[in-house]
């Protein structure tokens, strides 16, 4: 419409530059007009303003769907610094207000096959997090197996038996799966869909050989990312191939954290601390998620080799950052203090304090081990720089008294030399 406007601007002002002659010119005379009755610029506006409106929809859902999709996009680069940034898997995800901003994006843009790719993604999370709680704490692998080992004569008898075993935290599976299904129909290249239907296609009734074909595609359209290669070793190790599915569980290791999460799960029960480091190489991050898993299993040799591997790697990175140093002494000392490693864990607490001596919880902390080790007349001074910040707190108070107590009867231990803390040599073994 703009370029017609134009073009007749422009012959507008064609003929008002030419001269006025009794006798057309040889141009002019080739030049045939033509007149277009009224009803033929009523048909015209007519067709240009249904143009616009069709051109107004087309654009006008993703429009109103941008806000919705940043912010998701914001906070979940948020909560996945969140998770790199801590050692523990005790981080808490906000799935409702994820799920809340991914379903606004699909209701002003159906067509936005990213956002049902990763609304299936984080219902398949939220799932699991559900199960973990929930009285029946199967995992979805555990019920995708059960499923379909049953070998359900309908899908009806597998809907009643998913609804007995699962019980609500069904409908996060179903929304998984058609989201899945959503996406994938709008954009079929998107590998890691392909992952998803894997999981959940066993509730549509499909078995077990549906899987290999659905993670293969996967791999030919993603062959990096770390959730397929976690698949594709999956079905590795069911088959028998267990080199291969470790060399895949390698590249996928460091891609992501859930698949930090499902290799550990896996291989820690049936593999030796030093098996799994020197395989997977854990960063400090890793080692602490590992070390804890590790606590839950019990095994405490792995545990001991774990953790003094974890405090080599915090206090290379803690000498190394002096600014950012303090959480990471603190965390070496309650490490040193897991593995009874008492002078090891008071060195880094004082570590800790020389880094940020207004600290309260550092030389709050540091105050205890000194009381625990003895050390009374420095732990009085702990207690009383604690107490001048916090002076109705009525445990310090205890805690004074008691380090005074023992201070003035004489039962101090010796003032212990600090304990080096080069990583390379000092730590304990």
């Amino acid at each position: 419409v703009i370029l017609a406007a134009c073009a007749c601007r422009l012959r507008q002002w064609h003929h008002a530059a030419s001269p006025t002659t009794d006798e057309p010119t040889a141009s002019e005379s080739e030049i045939t007009e033509w007149r277009v009755p009224r009803a033929g610029w009523i048909g015209g506006c007519v067709c240009a303003g249904l143009l616009t409106v069709m051109m107004v929809q087309t654009w006008w859902g993703p429009a109103f769907a941008a806000s919705p999709w940043e912010s998701y996009r914001k906070l979940a680069r948020e909560q996945q610094a969140a998770r790199r940034r801590t050692a523990l898997d005790t981080h808490e995800e906000p799935f409702d207000e994820m799920a809340r901003l991914l379903e606004a994006t699909v209701a002003s843009d159906p067509a936005d096959a990213r956002a049902h790719i990763r609304l299936a993604e984080l219902y398949r999370r939220w799932f699991e997090v559900l199960q973990r709680d929930s009285a029946n704490a199967m995992t979805l692998t555990q019920i995708r197996d059960a499923a379909i080992a049953s070998q359900f004569e309908s899908p009806e008898s597998l809907d009643q038996w998913l609804t007995v075993a699962i019980g609500p935290n069904r409908e996060m599976l179903d929304k998984a799966l058609a989201h899945t299904r959503r996406g994938l129909q709008l954009c079929p290249l998107q590998g890691e869909g392909y992952i998803y239907l894997a999981e959940l296609a066993f509730l549509e009734g499909q078995g077990e050989q549906a899987k290999p074909s659905y993670i293969n595609q996967a791999l030919r359209l993603r062959p990096r990312y770390g959730p397929v290669l976690m698949a594709a070793g999956s079905e590795l190790a069911m088959a028998g191939n267990w080199e291969a599915a470790i060399e895949t569980w390698k590249r996928a290791y460091h891609d992501d954290y859930e698949s930090q999460v499902r290799i550990m799960e896996i291989m820690a029960p049936v593999v030796p601390a030093e098996f799994f480091m020197e395989n997977f190489r854990p960063d400090r991050i890793g080692m602490g998620r590992l070390l804890n898993h590790y606590r839950g299993l019990q095994r405490q040799r792995d545990v001991q080799i774990i953790g003094r591997r974890y405090i080599e790697l915090t206090v290379q990175e803690a000498e190394a950052n002096p600014a950012e140093s303090l959480p990471l002494w603190m965390s070496a000392s309650s490490t040193a203090t897991l593995l009874d490693e008492t002078q090891y864990a008071l060195e880094f607490n004082r570590r800790a304090v020389q880094a940020a001596p207004n600290d309260f919880n550092a030389r709050q902390a540091l105050g205890n081990k000194l009381l625990a080790q003895r050390l009374y007349t420095e732990a009085v001074e702990q207690f009383k720089w604690c107490l001048s910040r916090a002076p109705n707190d009525e445990a310090l108070r205890q805690s004074l008294m008691a380090a005074t107590k023992g201070m003035h009867d004489g039962t101090q231990q010796p003032v212990a030399s600090h304990v080096p803390v080069d990583p390379t040599a000092s730590v304990p073994r």
